[in-house]
């Protein structure tokens, strides 16, 4: 619902570079820094650090992405 709630309003285009941006700072490593346009979702930059959880966190974010270009098929993978 977090990512629900920021991409509302959104247009494609800006929903589309949110979800890739998001997608792409929460499957990096812990390491690396979590950029500040995230809102909320910056609350599960924890589970960078723990692979398994990241794609629970991710697999919203695919289908998101999915949604936005219109792929009729549902995903169960967090690779789109």
């Amino acid at each position: 619902s977090m990512l629900t709630e920021h991409v509302r309003g959104m247009s494609v285009t800006a929903a589309k570079a949110y979800a890739a941006s998001a997608r792409a700072a929460l499957e990096a490593g812990p390491e690396q820094p979590l950029p500040d346009d995230l809102g909320e979702l910056s609350a599960l930059g924890g589970v960078r650090a723990y692979p398994s959880r990241r794609r629970a966190v991710t697999l919203p974010i695919a289908a998101l992405q999915a949604a936005l270009v219109g792929a009729s098929a549902t995903t169960t993978e967090a690779r789109a």
